[in-house]
């Protein structure tokens, strides 16, 4: 049923596109909470493809090609945001320069925690949700819906994908279900 990716690198460091639809601006109050926090925020906020964690998890070479693939895992439920992290991933992907990746690129989210594919069951915040079956417009925005501006603007950077996306789970048996969504680029819009 599987099979080995073959040529992969991991952990490999990329630069990203700007965004085609940058992100909408904090407004000044929240621009001032954050700082009174030790936050600084700048005007044009903070970019979500920025920061510590630059770098694709797999690079995989096939048939000439630079196949970037991101992944998650949760063997447990123990936060609010791992939605958020897999909706970034996307749009991470979507910011990929095509010059030096192909146009096909995979972010994977594999778990045994029910509350990411049922929508009985969900506890993640409306914004991140990636239940059976869910679809993202296109331009879809993406922010935590919390009072905070330092959770909303710093913590967790808003983005939009530029695509649509359908989530469709599929069941590993013992392993739980595994999300794979197709990514395109941002300057793809075929």
């Amino acid at each position: 049923m599987s099979q080995q990716l073959g040529h992969c690198s991991n952990k490999v460091r990329v630069a990203f596109a700007p965004a085609r639809l940058p992100a909408k601006r904090p407004f000044p109050p929240d621009i001032q909470e954050c700082s009174r926090k030790g936050k600084m925020l700048a005007p044009e906020g903070k970019d979500p493809c920025g920061g510590r964690r630059v770098a694709l998890d797999i690079h995989w070479k096939t048939d000439g090609e630079s196949v970037p693939i991101e992944l998650k895992y949760r063997p447990h439920w123990n936060s609010d945001v791992y939605g958020y992290a897999f909706l970034k991933d996307l749009h991470r992907l979507e910011r990929l320069p095509d010059m030096e990746w192909a146009p096909h690129r995979y972010a994977v989210f594999l778990t045994p925690v029910d509350d990411y594919w049922s929508s009985s069951a969900t506890r993640e915040p409306k914004p991140f949700r990636l239940t059976h079956g869910h679809r993202t417009p296109a331009r879809y925005w993406v922010q935590y819906d919390q009072p905070s501006a330092a959770t909303r603007w710093f913590d967790y950077p808003p983005f939009f994908l530029w695509h649509p996306y359908e989530f469709t789970w599929h069941d590993i048996r013992n392993a739980g279900r595994c999300l794979v969504v197709r990514v395109r680029s941002q300057s793809n819009d075929a």
